[in-house]
């Protein structure tokens, strides 16, 4: 996947990110104001009931905004009955590997010398990046097929050229991050 790749083909793909992150910010928005919504629904449930730890809601809460900017839609991983186990471990590694980020830059000899924190570190990046890697893919996949069927529904006349449609927008994936790119 290009977005951990290094070299001219990662260069490449981050000029094509970056204005689109700078343009079309703004039409994150109604979905990152879902996310919050769906966060808000469910945040005195979860803390009261200490199904989640604070610190533990707010990590969620930023994955799901974060993850609704790239997907289009929120995993809801705030809201305890509803999150898929997956989410829960890519949030408390990504959390994992943040901290411990921290720790390895104060303290250089962690790497040199493959201490348990680095060690650490490592099993929990790669969680992180295989987690990232088969959403990716997934989402392509589906972007894929969508595009397929919509191929087909052009083909028999049903879709017009160039629909300014939003629900035809959605369908598209151009409501997220990852669609706009697929489909550049």
């Amino acid at each position: 996947i290009k977005s951990t790749s290094h070299g001219p083909e990662w260069k490449e793909w981050r000029s094509q990110l970056d204005p689109d992150l700078s343009v079309a910010w703004k039409s994150y928005l109604p979905s990152i104001a879902q996310a919050a919504n769906q966060i808000s629904d469910v945040a005195m449930h979860e803390i009261n009931t200490q199904q989640v730890k604070f610190v533990d809601f707010v990590s969620r809460s930023a994955f799901d905004m974060f993850y609704t900017v790239i997907y289009g839609h929120s995993p809801q991983t705030t809201n305890s009955a509803q999150a898929n186990p997956q989410d829960i471990e890519f949030v408390k590694s990504a959390k994992t590997a943040f901290d411990l980020t921290g720790v390895m830059m104060t303290n250089p000899l962690e790497k040199m010398f493959q201490t348990d924190t680095f060690q650490k570190f490592n099993v929990n990046m790669d969680k992180v990046m295989e987690f990232g890697n088969e959403k990716a893919l997934d989402y392509l996949r589906q972007v894929r097929e969508e595009e397929s069927v919509l191929v087909a529904e052009d083909n028999v006349g049903e879709e017009e050229e160039g629909s300014k449609c939003p629900v035809q927008a959605l369908k598209n994936g151009s409501n997220s991050l990852l669609g706009r790119l697929v489909n550049k």
